[in-house]
């Protein structure tokens, strides 16, 4: 659902227009309107992943929960320790098996939103060719300070995505080590 939100993208503002003015002020707006649509891809990107993150039951919420159990399980008085002590390694057993449920279930979804800006950023760069060929005659050596930011943005971007599937990657692998530490014993 939020990959779907994010497919219905401004995407089709980078489409070519026949911009008025001189030739150079039309390559010029148009590769202004590539720079947006690129822009807008990542905006529209990072909050999609901000939807997964940040969705009912997320990690800030298991940790509330465990907190309050916690919480109310050193507050029994009226409880043996040993029961209280062998009471609280279930509970964060319990809790560290419902992040690396979420954290599991989180990556699932950011695969998926990284392999959809895969084919976006693609879409981009085949736009930018196309503009590269459609002005370049007229751009020869210029080089137009938006053509350039776009060009870098685009190198930029694999790259920056690259990390971006790391980054979700040892979140949930950090989850993983987390439960099986908690199930072994060691925490």
């Amino acid at each position: 659902m939020i990959i779907a939100a994010f497919a219905g993208t401004l995407m089709s503002a980078a489409a070519p227009y026949s911009f008025a003015g001189t030739p150079e002020e039309a390559a010029k707006k148009e590769a202004e309107v590539l720079l947006y649509s690129l822009s807008a891809s990542w905006n529209e990107f990072q909050h999609a992943n901000d939807a997964i993150v940040n969705a009912e039951g997320n990690h800030l919420d298991i940790e509330a929960d465990y907190q309050y159990y916690y919480n109310a399980i050193n507050a029994d008085n009226q409880r043996p320790a040993a029961d209280k002590e062998a009471s609280l390694r279930k509970l964060l057993k319990t809790y560290a098996q419902k992040h690396k449920k979420r954290a599991a279930e989180e990556l699932i979804k950011q695969k998926r939103l990284v392999q959809f800006m895969e084919k976006r950023l693609t879409e981009h760069q085949m736009q930018f060719k196309s503009y590269k060929s459609k002005y370049k005659k007229l751009l020869g050596n210029k080089a137009l300070p938006e053509v350039t930011e776009l060009e870098k943005k685009l190198q930029v971007s694999a790259n920056d995505l690259e990390k971006q599937m790391e980054k979700y990657t040892q979140t949930a692998a950090q989850y993983d080590q987390k439960f099986e530490q908690v199930k072994k014993g060691f925490v």
